[in-house]
């Protein structure tokens, strides 16, 4: 009685096959068959990665058009499948960044291994996406393999984190009091304009310098910002912030965490 075998097991004997095929003879018919059956079980395999993956897969021609897209294409821009393979793929891209898209595309199909850069794609309704590429060609097939994510609300989460930023910095150098952000370490991380006159060092210098080397008595200002650390904060502390030329600034250290 033949035992039935699994995919796994048809792909295997059929790779084995292919070996014996070249170098014995053999009963090429059946052996053939085994080749045939593994074709189709890898194109199966290969077609059901393709419809279940959340990123944008695609193939897209030399001459510009796409040749083949996942269904995340669909879900994503609204599109038919129809839609976007009759017309040149160029037409989605946004028209500010087109010219680096063509660019791009022009690279990998003269021979750039892989390629990676970010775009704005068209939707149905009219908005549009921003989509990070990642793409290769095959010189010998006319043909350029990609897969596209949709990172619109990555780069809007970016956008506001950056607007919070500067914003934060505006407040900071409004200040006419010097303020500097300190690590649990002791070392600074920022510091405003105001810092940088009473030290009499730019702000690249100060970053990463130790916070209590800004002052006459390093141990007692580093006592002080470790009270913070340690207690919340710290009000109204006494100390004196020296100047790289030498003379002194009496300060009020405040600090909280």
């Amino acid at each position: 009685m033949t035992k039935e075998r699994s995919g796994d097991e048809v792909v295997t004997e059929a790779r084995k096959s292919k070996g014996q095929l070249l170098s014995e003879g053999g009963d090429a018919r059946r052996r053939i068959a085994y080749l045939e059956a593994a074709g189709k079980l890898e194109d199966r395999a290969l077609e059901r990665l393709f419809g279940l993956s959340l990123d944008m897969m695609c193939i897209i021609g030399f001459d510009g058009y796409f040749k083949l897209l996942n269904p995340a294409w669909e879900r994503a821009l609204g599109w038919t499948k129809q839609d976007l393979l009759g017309r040149p793929y160029a037409e989605f891209v946004h028209p500010e960044d087109r010219e680096e898209s063509l660019t791009k595309a022009l690279s990998v199909s003269t021979g750039e291994n892989s390629i990676h850069f970010e775009s704005r794609c068209l939707c149905k309704d009219g908005s549009y996406r921003w989509l990070s590429w990642q793409s290769t060609a095959s010189l010998d097939q006319g043909l350029v393999y990609a897969v596209a994510r949709d990172v619109t609300d990555e780069r809007q989460l970016r956008e506001r984190l950056q607007a919070v930023s500067d914003y934060t910095r505006s407040l900071i150098e409004a200040s006419p009091d010097p303020l500097a952000t300190i690590a649990p370490g002791g070392k600074i991380t920022d510091v405003n304009s105001a810092m940088e006159r009473v030290t009499g060092r730019p702000r690249k210098k100060l970053i990463g310098t130790d916070f209590s080397a800004c002052f006459s008595e390093p141990d007692q200002a580093r006592t002080g910002h470790e009270q913070a650390f340690r207690d919340g904060q710290v009000t109204n502390y006494p100390l004196e912030m020296l100047h790289r030329d030498g003379h002194v600034t009496p300060v009020l250290y405040n600090a909280s965490v």
